[in-house]
């Protein structure tokens, strides 16, 4: 995530980089999808250690593939336009400047970075706590299929990639007509996705049910909620800097990361007392909410970088 988020802030102008980012995300849920539908068949049909063969073949050919097609900077691609070259060389001034550890400290401690990075630890206790033990759900209380539930997993990763694909250009609409401000849409997505995932949970967790079309209904609406949220806050990154986007990003993604180590720990924990599934739905929708309600409070849209002549008056000082 932080090398993306610097390819975007350096790749796209301005009024592009939502619509980057979104792209980004799609790209998760993409892969998300088709790992769910590709490693049970695999597992089932050859074994686990194919299904680990060919993801890593998946892998190194990918990584072969972007080390000889990408360039760190639009200025050193061969095929740009010279339209395109210019364009991209106006707004690459504030991108190539040197960053003084004092403005980098006040981006990375302000208020709207530590909005963001509560919204990206929300988003990724929800995301990976259920994407980990939701298998185990499907298996142990609704005595699903293993292959069946894979399919209803899917489902909610399609979901969020239809999501993602719709959301976006309406999004990018309704900001560039000027009917609503970059931060109202920031808001809106960030608030109204986390409050359709922490319902999504919560019904899971008052409703009592054991029939499998109902869990997956609600991890869909939560996944809708899931691709919302991502597209509010991950922008926002981009928003704050572009000199720094890169370091920004590998904070937050460093933060995001607690979450995903704890929430197994915590997890299990709740499912050997007397709260049980009920007990770690609810968790993670206050978890949510609390985040949410930080992130409305404190989100904000302005860049933090100084101009570029600011930064290069700093760097003679320290010469």
């Amino acid at each position: 995530h932080p090398t993306a988020a610097k390819m975007v802030a350096d790749w796209a102008l301005p009024a592009e980089r939502n619509w980057a980012a979104g792209l980004e995300f799609m790209g998760t849920s993409a892969g998300s999808l088709i790992s769910a539908l590709l490693v049970p068949q695999l597992a089932s049909v050859f074994g686990w250690r194919w299904a680990f063969g060919v993801l890593s073949i998946i892998t190194i050919l990918f990584t072969i593939y972007w080390h000889k097609t990408v360039y760190s900077y639009p200025r050193q691609h061969p095929v740009l336009s010279n339209k395109e070259q210019n364009m991209a060389a106006m707004d690459d001034k504030r991108g190539m400047t040197t960053v003084d550890s004092a403005v980098l400290k006040r981006i990375l401690f302000s208020p709207s970075s530590i909005a963001v990075y509560g919204a990206h630890m929300a988003y990724n206790s929800y995301r990976y706590t259920l994407s980990a033990w939701m298998p185990t759900y499907y298996d142990t209380v609704l005595h699903t299929d293993p292959q069946l539930a894979g399919l209803h997993l899917c489902l909610a990763e399609l979901t969020a990639f239809v999501t993602t694909l719709g959301l976006k250009a309406k999004l990018d609409t309704l900001v560039t007509s000027g009917q609503m401000s970059t931060r109202g849409v920031r808001m809106c997505c960030c608030a109204g996705g986390t409050s359709l995932m922490a319902g999504a949970v919560v019904a899971l967790a008052v409703v009592p049910t054991t029939h499998p079309l109902f869990t997956t209904l609600c991890l869909c609406v939560g996944w809708v909620g899931l691709a919302a949220a991502a597209l509010g806050w991950s922008g926002n990154y981009l928003d704050l800097t572009k000199q720094s986007a890169g370091m920004l990003m590998g904070v937050g993604n460093t933060l995001a990361t607690l979450p995903t180590f704890a929430s197994p720990l915590i997890t299990a924990k709740i499912l050997e007392s007397s709260a049980g599934w009920s007990g770690v739905f609810c968790m993670l929708a206050g978890f949510n909410m609390v985040a949410v309600a930080v992130y409305c409070l404190f989100s904000n849209t302005e860049c933090l970088d100084p101009p570029p002549e600011l930064n290069e008056n700093a760097g003679k000082k320290q010469d």
